[in-house]
Parts: structure tokens; sequence; C-alpha cells
């Protein structure tokens, strides 16, 4: 029974100094509520694809090395890597898999622009298994034209109809029948997906654009043209299966290397097995079938969440021994009754931990009502929608625990043992440096963690402001993409002039790429160099005459010339190459005039292109890729464009988009229009940057609050103890400044070392995380000093608020 008498004293201590513990309960439930958010958002970040059954023994194969000039680092494996692990005996079972791009699904109830299409062998669901709710997983893409759904584009498609076996029509051509319906792929999965085609579909598409090379390509070692995922047995050594497989292959590629590039090695290519569940969170490679995120900022938060917790720990314990006077009285008055101390530390800790719990069921609360609120901050949505699914109880239950249990080992082995005789000794005692300094450093750690939150935060807003502003090599204001062009059926060409006549519209390109979609990167040797057997890799831009002039770049030699010819043919084509290809080619830049030759296979005809300009260094990606070298050769006119960039003078730039709106739904397509400004694009490349600056921020908010309530806890302690000394000295004409020193001082000290602390860590850190950009802000001293300066004040102002209301509150009877 002794723990309901716990709980009745603590309850009533809780009720009895209601302002200071309605004071502690805010601080310690807002830190719990916070806690909750980073540690169930790490958890997410952690569940991605494991879902799938046996995950943890499904891998895909990812390409690794040099070839030549160009490192390779990327998600992407040959076509003929699918039979080749189909001769092991580890492998249970393979799949290639190719995504397509955003296109037109019509069923015979309805039609809807789908994303999601991807193409895989009809193994696929043996490797990535889903549940399927009509239809079986067996078989259901044997057929070259089936096609399995999700549960979703069939509600879109066929309502709540049966959509197994009736047809569907993908981009207005081929019609496939539905052989499955497979529960949707949850949010943790960095491969969504709603329709799977067989890879059947995949091989048509590229015999039809490689012709002749079309073997060459599904064969070649060095074509790295779809992703390929497998599982394997249980109790694989992934390890020693990706060795034996690089030896296995080293002969064959060797061999292919020779008859590519001849003469001395060009290659050194080897492949590797990533696990699936490393993916989402551990992968830094390029051409990422799916979405990926960085570790640094799940483990920098991870780390955020131990010091809001510790923090938050360390301002209840500061709130609670703030009172040290009343608790000493107790406590020895307690002693002179027979009350032994483990009693004592029984009472102190199980009223911190039933504070915790207090806390923790105020900041459920929290959580409940900031919902919305960080469901956009962190962009994710199992905040909304399976919150209370993935709410770990025991885990924050154990941790809530654990904060109580520590916030009340202090006070509770300091005040157990105090005896009735002790407390005026003891109030000397908890006022002199001794006493303080345990508090001052509990203080310190809280200036420390909100200095360092808080400049990082300013520092990573900085950076991508700096990014912002960064010279691309084009001007990027007044652009306009409209994407979808490629849809546009009957006479594109018309609509496109239609566009060009629009008041406002000074020039537009046609693009075969969207700006920042990943480029092909084609092999050249250079007839101008001193070794015209050197190989050469450059990212191909294809473009139209006018690009150069909508983007307003720089040309730095010669000129761009487009060839007139419906397709580049063997003859000499006219391409221009950016700076630094230039450099690379020629450290003079001197190559106007120079030809490149595409690289093939023996016996293959090659394509010779003349260098006709030297363009200025085009950053049309995310400045977090390193610039290539690249080449822009003029479009095959029989290629629709899949978009066009518009450049249209600011004055007119909303009634020119609303006339080709016009313009877009007169034409023959059934695709709606679709436009952004390109420099809205541009900041989409840095749009996980841009969340984790506004998650940094909101931290930084809730350190600053968490460390002012300590800076509260900490100047009423020294207030209480140190009160009557204070009274004295006003007595005997003490002025106040004198005054605010002398309560003060040890207090100042320890905010100013925890802000001089955390500048190094903050600057360290800020240093590392700006390293990840090619363009790189110069961190100034405002990043570090104006959060500094700015808790160094709000402890100035605590200071004399505290001596303030000591002063007005206090008369010469109670001293």
């Amino acid at each position: 029974m002794r723990i309901f008498n716990y709980i009745k004293i603590s309850l009533r201590t809780l009720f009895l100094h209601r302002g200071f513990s309605l004071l502690t309960l805010f601080g310690l439930s807002l830190g719990i509520a916070m806690s909750i958010f980073v540690l169930e958002y790490v958890f997410y970040q952690f569940s991605f694809d494991r879902h799938y059954k046996n995950s943890e023994s499904i891998y895909r194969i990812v390409t690794k090395g040099q070839l030549e000039n160009e490192k390779v680092n990327a998600a992407l494996a040959p076509m003929a890597m699918a039979s080749e692990l189909k001769k092991y005996y580890q492998t249970k079972a393979v799949t290639r898999i190719a995504d397509a791009s955003e296109k037109p699904v019509q069923s015979p109830y309805g039609k809807s622009l789908e994303s999601g299409i991807i193409f895989a062998d009809s193994t696929f669901f043996d490797v990535l298994s889903r549940p399927f709710l009509l239809g079986q997983s067996e078989g259901c893409l044997t057929d070259s034209f089936s096609v399995a759904i999700s549960r979703s584009a069939a509600s879109r498609l066929f309502g709540n109809r049966n959509p197994v076996g009736e047809f569907i029509r993908i981009n207005e051509e081929d019609s496939f029948q539905v052989t499955g319906v497979f529960q949707d792929v949850p949010n943790n999965s960095h491969l969504k997906y709603n329709f799977v085609i067989p890879y059947t579909i995949m091989e048509k598409e590229l015999r039809k654009y490689y012709e002749d090379n079309f073997d060459q390509v599904i064969n070649s070692w060095f074509s790295l043209t779809c992703y390929v995922y497998f599982r394997v047995k249980e109790g694989t050594n992934s390890q020693a299966f990706a060795t034996r497989l690089n030896e296995d292959l080293k002969p064959e590629m060797e061999k292919e290397d020779r008859d590519l590039f001849g003469g001395d090695s060009h290659t050194n290519l080897h492949y590797e097995f990533q696990s699936l569940e490393q993916v989402y969170l551990f992968s830094d490679l390029d051409f990422e079938l799916g979405e990926t995120a960085n570790p640094v900022y799940v483990f920098i938060f991870l780390g955020v969440a131990f010091f809001i917790l510790l923090v938050t720990a360390f301002n209840f314990m500061n709130l609670t021994t703030a009172r040290a006077l009343d608790r000493a009285k107790e406590a020895g008055v307690r002693r002179v009754f027979g009350a032994p101390r483990r009693s004592l530390v029984g009472q102190f800790i199980s009223e911190s931990v039933l504070f915790s719990f207090v806390a923790l069921f105020l900041g459920l609360v929290l959580v409940e009502l900031m919902l919305p609120v960080f469901s956009n901050l962190f962009r994710v949505e199992f905040l909304s929608e399976n919150y209370r699914e993935q709410l770990n109880l025991p885990w924050i239950v154990f941790i809530t625990f654990c904060v109580g249990l520590m916030s009340g080992l202090y006070p509770a082995f300091v005040f157990s043992k105090i005896r009735a005789s002790q407390v005026q000794a003891e109030r000397t005692k908890f006022s002199s440096y001794p006493g303080l300094w345990f508090r001052g450093l509990l203080v310190m750690v809280q200036i420390f963690v909100a200095v360092f939150v808080s400049s990082t935060a300013i520092g990573m807003w900085r950076q991508i402001k700096h990014v912002e502003q960064v010279d691309l090599g084009f001007n990027s204001r007044n652009l306009v993409l409209i994407e979808r062009a490629h849809y546009l059926d009957g006479n594109p060409d018309s609509v496109f002039k239609e566009i060009a006549d629009v008041e406002g519209v000074s020039s537009y390109s046609k693009l075969y790429r969207n700006p920042g979609d990943p480029t092909s990167i084609m092999s050249f040797n250079f007839e101008g160099g001193g070794d015209s057997t050197k190989l050469y890799l450059f990212a191909v831009h294809y473009v139209d005459s006018t690009f150069f002039e909508t983007l307003q770049s720089r040309m730095l030699n010669g000129k761009y010339e487009s060839n007139d010819s419906s397709k580049i043919s063997n003859d000499s084509s006219k391409i221009v190459v950016n700076e630094l290809a230039a450099t690379l080619l020629n450290p003079d830049g001197a190559v106007v005039g120079e030809s490149l030759k595409t690289l093939t296979h023996r016996n293959s005809p090659s394509v010779e292109f003349e260098i006709s300009g030297v363009v200025e260094n085009l950053f049309l990606g995310s400045l977090k890729n390193q610039l290539r070298p690249s080449i822009f050769i003029p479009m095959d006119r029989n290629e629709k464009p899949r978009s066009i960039l518009v450049r249209i003078n600011p004055d007119n730039l909303n009634s020119a988009i609303e006339e080709i709106n016009g313009i877009w739904d007169k034409a023959e397509t059934e695709v709606p229009f679709l436009s952004t400004p390109l420099q809205e694009r541009i900041k989409s490349y840095y749009k996980e940057d841009y969340r984790y600056s506004s998650l940094a921020t909101a931290f930084s908010i809730l350190v600053l609050v968490i460390s002012l309530l300590g800076l509260t806890g900490l100047v009423s302690f020294l207030v209480a103890t140190r009160q009557q000394d204070v009274l004295l000295r006003k007595i005997m004409g003490i002025p106040d400044a004198s005054n605010l020193r002398f309560l003060f001082s040890g207090y100042f000290f320890f905010v100013l070392a925890g802000a001089l602390l955390a500048l190094p860590a903050s600057r360290g850190l800020l240093s590392a995380w700006a390293e990840t950009f090619t363009a790189q802000y110069q961190m100034d001293y405002f990043c570090y000093l104006f959060p500094s300066i700015l808790l160094i004040a709000f402890a100035i102002g605590i200071a004399m608020f505290g001596l303030k209301r000591l002063f007005s509150r206090m008369s010469l009877h109670q001293f």
C-alpha cells in the first residue's frame, strides 16, 4: 500500500504548487511530444521495404567502378544479368524492372492519367510479393499482353466492378488484359507502382529503338538499361555470392572490352549486391528507380530526439530542485518522525515518474493536436494515416519511465539524506558553488543544444538560399515548362506555332527530356586528340535550334547549327559541347571544328559529329550532383518532344499561360494541361533539404523554449536560496547591478560556456553538410552568433525579472 501513499503525496505536491507544476509539466510534455514525433519518423524511415515477405533475402544488382573518365555508381544493371543469375543455385527468383513515364490509361468505364507503371518479368511477384485481392500472383504476367493492377488503380478505372478479365488500353496503343488486382504498395516502399506490365513489351520497344544493334545491347555487360532484383535461398552468403559472380563474369567482360574498344582495357566495372532493406536509406547511387533518403538527416534527428529528451529531463530536474529549501524541510521533518531514507527515495522517484506519465498523457494530446502541422513538416502520410498503428506504446512508456527515473534520481538521493538540523546548512550548500555546479551543467547542456540546433537551422536556410542564387549558366527567370507535349496528337507543330504567336512569348524550345531528368551517357572518340583511341563519356542532351536562345545561355566559342535532316545520319552533324567537355578534350578549350565519333561494337557503323560551338556550363539538374561533361545534339525530328520550354515576358506571364492553356484544351489530346515555372522545378530538386530545414527550425524553437524553462528553473533556484543575502545587500544600499552580479555570477558563466561550446560543433556539422553541394555557401558569423546572442539576451532578461520580482515581493519583516 506504500505506493498509494507515494501517489497521494505526489498528487498533493502537484496541486499545492499548481503554477510551478504546470510550468514543469508544460516543458516535460512538450519535450515528450516532440520526441514521439521524431522517434516515429525515424521508425518509419527504417521500416522501408521490410513489409515484403523475406525482405532480408531480397537484393538488387548495382554497378560500380570506372569507365575511362567516368565514375560508375549506378543502380542499373545489364539486361543479361537476369539470365546469368538464374544459373546459380543460390538464386530463388530474379526479375528485371524498368519504369515507364506517366501515361493515359483507358478502361471501358473510364480514363485517367496514371503514374507508377513498370515493366517486369513474370517472376516479379516471386521476388517482391504482394497480397492479391483478385486473381493470383502465379502466372499473372505470363502472357505478353497481361497486366496486374493495384487496388486504387482498379477503383479509378473500374469503380466497384471486378476488373479481372477486362481490357485496358495504355497510351492509346496496346491493350492489356487485367489478370489480377494486388493490395496497394505501402507508403514505406522505395518502389511504388500501380501497373505491372510484362517485360517483353519493353524488349519490343527497345528492339524498335536500337534496331540492328538490339542483340548487342541486351547481351552487353556495359549497357546498363534495367534494374535487376532477385531473391536468394535461405542461408546464402551474399558477399561470397557476389564475389563468385564477378569472378565468373570477368573473362566475358574483358573480351567485350577488347571487342568494343580494342587495345588496352578502358573499363573497371564490378557488380555488387544491395540488400532491399538498405535501398531507401543507405543508397547513394545514380539512376535510382524510386524514392531514397539521406541517412545523415535521419541520424541527426535521432540525435535531436535524444537531446530533446535529455534536455527535458534536465529541465525537469532543475525545476524540481528549484524548490530545494522546501523539499529539504519536508525531508528533514519526515526523517525526524522516523521515515527511513529508502522511503524518501521512493517518494521522490515516484513523484518524478508520476509527473512523467502525466506529461506523457498531455504529450499524446499535443501529438494529436499537432498532427496536421508535423504531417506538413515531415511531408509523409504516415503521421495522419497510420500513426496509431505504428505507435509503439510499450517503448514510449518505457522511455517515459526512464525520463522520470533519471529526473528523480538527483533530488531523491540528495534530499533524502538531509536531517532537520541540517536544513539551514543545506541552504548554504545549495547556494554555494558546489551546490550550483550540477544545475549549472544541466543548463549549460540545454544552452549548448539550443545554440547548436538554432545555428544549424540558420546555416541550412542560408545554404539553400545561396543555391537558389547561384549562376546556372542561363537565365531561369520567366521560363515556364509545359509538360506532356508528347501526348499531343495530330499535328503538334501547329500547336507549337500557336504558342509561339501568343502575346508575351519571346521564344520556345522543344525538350526531349525535362530539366533535372537523368540523361543518357554515350562513349566517344575524339578525332582531334593525340590519342584517337581514348574513350570519353559524355552526358547527351537532345535539343532543338532555339534551345540556347530560349535559355539565354552564353556561347563561348563558335555557334549552334542544327541538322535539318529527319534523322542523325552517319554524315557529320553539328553539335555543341559544354565548357567542361571542351576542357576535358583539350585543356586550351580549342575544340571547334574537331570531330567526335560514337563508339560502337566492331563492324557496327559509328556516327561522327562536328563540334560547332562551346557553351558555358549549364546546370540543368541539382547542384548536389557533379556537373558532367555534356554534348548537345540536334533532336530527332521524328521524335515527339516531352515538353516545351517557353520564355514569357513578365508583364504578360499570367495572361500568356491562360492563353496557352486554352490552346492546349483545343488540341487533339485528352491529357490535361500542366505548366510549371522553371524556377519552381529547380526548387523541387532540394525539397528534402527544404523539409529538413523546416524541421530544424521547428526543433530549434522547441529547444529554445525548453532552454528558457531551464533558465527560469535555475533563476528560481538561485532566488530561493539566496534571497536573504540579496535582501541584506539591498538594505545596505548596494546597487542593483552589483546584486545582479552577486546573485547570478555562476549562472552567466554556464550560459556563456554552453553557447561557446556549441559554435565549433555547429560549424563542423554545417561544413560537412554543405560539402554535399557543388556550390557551397561560406558560413558567416551571423549563423553562429545570432542564436548565442539571442539566448544570452533572454538569460539576462530572465535574471533581471527574477531579481525585480524578488525585490517587489519581499519586505523587511520577511527578513
